[in-house]
């Protein structure tokens, strides 16, 4: 029976760095205490919000890949976490925490299927659970169900606003010996051609197209414009979204439309 208890004034941050040695160390029971301590006390720590949900799940789901119970517990909590969805009035929180856990099982269909319960159930709150949802059904091939929730003018707005807000940011942020790579690119490009190739495959070419001319207004250069040329003919690839499998996907296909650009002259 594990012994482990956090001491009196615990660091958050140094018990998830603890739980993570105490992996590697073999010291697994030590560590599922410890990962399941930090994963509650970690609510609504300034801060933690993203880690909380990203590297710290991974931590624990590389300690569930050598230790049953903490995969046991991993799931568990995933369960909890979709119970919770249709129990509180403001369910954001509890379905984000779902779809990250279930993101690391690789259970999109799980994901799925408690939004198209909300959709049943609560259709005013699925709106709200929609962007967080979008992955696991694009994953899942649910694109009829995407285009339920498609509001391109809105979301093309937001996207523009953030991408300029996180531009400035980036510009002016000191550039150290490591400094942070610079994501706003990388997350407007692949908002759009998202918002694209869900209005293609929803036959809605013409608001694909609108959303296209305004995009170039925000950026405008020619591998962007190559991959909403890709993102227009309604190509699709297999992706974990968002991640790097997508950028790949998308960066092949524009390397082909290139070469068949140069090839044409």
């Amino acid at each position: 029976m594990n012994t482990w208890q956090p001491p009196d004034d615990p660091d958050v941050h140094a018990i998830m760095d603890e739980a993570a040695r105490d992996t590697r160390d073999c010291n697994y029971e030590t560590a599922l205490a410890k990962f399941l301590w930090f994963h509650e006390n970690s609510r609504g720590v300034p801060g933690l919000g993203g880690v909380r949900l990203s590297f710290a799940l991974g931590y624990w789901f590389d300690l569930a890949q050598k230790y049953p119970p903490a995969l046991e517990a991993f799931v568990t909590t995933r369960d909890e976490a979709a119970k919770k969805v249709f129990e509180a009035t403001n369910s954001f929180k509890s379905f984000h925490e779902l779809t990250a856990l279930n993101r690391k099982l690789k259970e999109f269909d799980h994901t799925v299927n408690v939004f198209k319960k909300v959709v049943e159930s609560r259709p005013d709150q699925a709106k709200h659970l929609y962007h967080a949802a979008e992955p696991a059904l694009i994953k899942s091939g649910e694109f009829a169900l995407c285009g339920m929730f498609l509001d391109p003018i809105h979301r093309l707005k937001q996207a523009s606003e953030c991408y300029s807000f996180s531009q400035d940011f980036e510009k002016r942020r000191p550039r150290g010996i490591f400094p942070i790579p610079d994501t706003s690119r990388k997350h407007f490009v692949e908002n759009i051609t998202t918002l694209v190739m869900l209005l293609v495959l929803n036959n809605r070419k013409d608001e694909a197209h609108r959303v296209r001319y305004f995009a170039l207004e925000t950026l405008d250069d020619e591998d962007f414009r190559l991959s909403l040329d890709t993102a227009m003919s309604g190509h699709f690839p297999s992706i974990d979204w968002p991640g790097e499998e997508f950028v790949r996907e998308m960066n092949s296909t524009i390397k082909e439309l290139k070469q068949k650009k140069h090839q044409e002259g």
